[in-house]
């Protein structure tokens, strides 16, 4: 509610619930018939996963919903136990969003299992592997503008200026972290 009233705010129209019949390079159509013209037009729409490269590798036998590669609680396609996979290409028995945050969990217990599998120990699962939970956190954060956000936690909502505070710290620490700079390690 909070996000749709700062958009209406600002003369968003939104038109919540309509279907697409196609995407052009300036213009949407529905499949009510009205055409949308736009300077800019953004597709998120959920695509297909981009597994094309495998189409003809021993992994294609692992192909599941929408051509996700199907892994087993160890985030590893089905016979195929020196192959990890992570994020949009694969799906999981959790069937979990496909979010940044979940990807990055993902990486973080493949990451582990390789290192396991190396020394021969003990595989983690997931998600409890990474995250002492059966299920992994539901997290997002959209920011509205510069000065502010909304942030959601497994149902908890929270909007207004210090999310987007909280947004930037977040984004700051990935930044840092992924320039081999972390902070508060």
């Amino acid at each position: 509610a909070y996000s749709r009233a700062w958009l209406e705010r600002r003369g968003a129209e939104l038109m919540l619930g309509e279907a697409i019949e196609r995407i052009g390079a300036d213009s949407v159509l529905l499949k009510s018939g009205r055409e949308i013209e736009a300077d800019v037009i953004y597709r998120c729409v959920g695509v297909k996963p981009n597994t094309t490269m495998l189409e003809n590798s021993p992994l294609a036998q692992c192909f599941g919903f929408r051509n996700s590669i199907e892994v087993n609680d160890h985030l590893q396609p089905v016979g195929h136990p020196r192959v990890f996979c992570v994020g949009d290409m694969m799906s999981h028995s959790s069937r979990e969003l496909k979010l940044g945050h979940t990807a990055e969990l993902n990486a973080h217990l493949a990451a582990q299992n390789i290192l396991a599998s190396l020394h021969r120990k003990p595989l983690l699962t997931y998600p409890r592997g990474v995250t002492g939970a059966d299920s992994s956190p539901k997290l997002f954060c959209i920011s509205l503008g510069r000065f502010d956000a909304v942030m959601g936690f497994n149902g908890l909502i929270f909007c207004g200026w210090y999310v987007a505070v909280i947004k930037w710290l977040l984004e700051w620490t990935k930044v840092a972290a992924a320039a081999e700079r972390p902070v508060g390690v």
